[in-house]
């Protein structure tokens, strides 16, 4: 297991290096820069925007800028941002533990969710529960989790102005975005937990036979032809005495 998550880790690393490859070569398709789009550029005159595109290197061609900034990420250096003037990634991990509180929490409510619905569906196989906690699970799945958040903000930060829109200073902020992030995972683990209820109640009542086809599908064809019970054994690659 160990290794498997490692191999899935250092796969990870490529795809987010192209991806972030990607992302800067669709910024510069985007008409102006980032000096045009400050809100201080009419403060500044045409010099001083030249200065400032010269040293963040601006007036560069744009595959040498991505030679650069492909260097720069190697390195673990993502520059500075243009609003604050601090490091990207003392900004990245200065937000890493409320990150980390935020998918904890988020998860936490989707197993909540998710697999009492889940199991609700599997013990009323087929009746309106069934039909109504799968309904809401393929809701919570195909709404757009950035639309849901701000119909949660407009909803209890704006209107009833319960909870706060943004932040991260107290368990208030976390609220709105764990619900907008647990509801979206809760609907794909409610089909999940749904299956795996069904499978165990299949697996009690089953007669032995029937328990092997569970844990084998690929016998069942076998058993329609009326293989013999050695040869489904050594499918399976138990030992044929």
């Amino acid at each position: 297991m160990a290794l498997y998550l490692i191999k899935r880790i250092v796969l990870t690393i490529p795809v987010l290096f192209a991806t972030a490859l990607m992302i800067f070569f669709l910024f510069q398709m985007i008409p102006g820069d980032v000096v045009q789009a400050s809100m201080t550029q009419k403060l500044m005159t045409a010099e001083q925007q030249d200065a400032i595109r010269e040293a963040l290197g601006l007036n560069k061609p744009v595959l040498e800028r991505a030679g650069d900034y492909a260097v720069a990420l190697m390195q673990g250096d993502m520059g500075r941002s243009f609003r604050t003037g601090q490091p990207v990634v003392d900004m990245l991990l200065s937000q890493l533990p409320y990150t980390v509180i935020l998918i904890a929490w988020s998860l936490l409510l989707a197993v909540l969710i998710g697999i009492p619905l889940g199991l609700a569906a599997a013990l009323r196989r087929n009746s309106s529960v069934d039909a109504a906690a799968m309904t809401a699970a393929v809701l919570g799945a195909s709404i757009p989790q950035y639309w849901f958040g701000l119909v949660l903000i407009l909803v209890f930060a704006v209107n009833l102005k319960w909870l706060p829109a943004t932040g991260s200073s107290g368990f208030d902020t976390l609220i709105l975005p764990a619900i907008t992030l647990g509801v979206g995972n809760a609907a794909i683990i409610a089909p999940d937990a749904e299956s795996l209820q069904l499978r165990w109640r299949k697996l009690i009542r089953a007669k032995p036979e029937q328990k092997e086809e569970l844990f084998h599908p690929h016998l069942r064809g076998g058993r329609a032809r009326k293989l013999a019970p050695g040869f489904r054994r050594a499918v399976v690659g138990e030992q044929v005495h």
